[in-house]
């Protein structure tokens, strides 16, 4: 958990102190800059937050362990004090999964600006739910018996550690999953809109899907030049993509996911649906393989 920790908190401010070269730079104004100053600054607190909340749960344990009063009964003993151990272990295991699932807005979330950060760690819901994959770009036969539609955001770090879960399946079980990807750009991420609306332009020229890895590999860099700049790297039509991104063109579509989203029940991300079962977060590949492995038994 502490390696973790550090590793949130070491980006996050390292997007605090990118965010004050581009003010420096001039790439944004000075309202602009303050107000995303203030959103990462609450993000970091939300980080401090949950992880003294874990310390302290584990502290509470360890004090209670300490102070307990022997009983005369070996056994009894015994009993007690793995119930206690075991208990230790389960708050622990959940509180670290909700603070990898949830622990700040950049993360899953609640859409609104409320900042309600706490996704249920749950793997999956087994209640089955009607989704719209509309014509959005997929991967997969489409008489495939498994369907996989997810709704993701191009600028969160946990869609991102999703991706080689996503690999893994597409690799394994090709003829047998439709994978369909929905865009489901969260409000305080500035730069998730544009991107959304930028693959769709590279989809326009056949090359969705190098653009959409193209995007997560560069997380940190979802501005309107760099994404610019990655359709040059993939030898698109410039003038055509810079053309279809300037104008909008399909702002309506990413808002249409959105909202099918919503209707859904998606309210942070990644989300994905497997034959209409929600399975929300970053999940581990064998989270997805027992769901597959499911649907295909029957």
């Amino acid at each position: 958990m502490n390696d973790n920790f550090k590793l949130d908190k070491e980006k996050l401010l390292k997007k605090r102190l990118d965010l004050k070269e581009q003010f420096l730079r001039e790439e944004i104004s000075a309202e602009e800059y303050h107000k995303l100053k203030n959103e990462l600054e609450k993000e970091l607190e939300e980080l401090e937050r949950n992880k003294e909340n874990i310390e302290e749960t584990k502290r509470d344990y360890k004090h209670k362990i300490i102070h307990e009063k022997p009983k005369q009964d070996t056994q009894t003993n015994i009993w007690k004090y793995t119930s206690i151990i075991l208990g230790i272990l389960l708050i622990i295991s959940i509180s670290v999964n909700i603070f990898e699932l949830n622990k700040s807005n950049s993360d899953t979330t609640i859409t609104d600006k409320t900042k309600n950060d706490n996704v249920p760690p749950q793997n999956t819901n087994t209640n089955r739910i009607t989704v719209s994959s509309d014509d959005d770009p997929s991967i997969g036969p489409a008489n495939a018996p498994v369907t996989i539609i997810e709704f993701s955001d191009f600028q969160c770090p946990y869609c991102e550690r999703a991706e080689p879960a996503v690999k893994q399946i597409l690799g394994k079980y090709k003829d047998k999953v439709k994978f369909i990807y929905r865009d489901f750009p969260l409000g305080f991420h500035p730069y998730a809109q544009k991107a959304a609306e930028a693959s769709e332009c590279a989809d326009e020229q056949k090359k969705y899907w190098e653009y959409h890895d193209l995007l997560f590999k560069n997380q940190n860099a979802l501005d309107i030049e760099s994404l610019k700049k990655y359709a040059k790297e993939l030898k698109l039509d410039e003038s055509k993509f810079n053309k279809c991104l300037e104008s909008g063109k399909y702002a309506s579509e990413t808002k249409k996911d959105f909202e099918d989203g919503q209707k859904a029940g998606v309210s942070g991300t990644p989300t994905f649906f497997i034959n209409g079962i929600k399975v929300v977060g970053a999940q581990p590949y064998a989270v997805f393989e027992q769901v597959i492995e499911q649907e295909l038994s029957k």
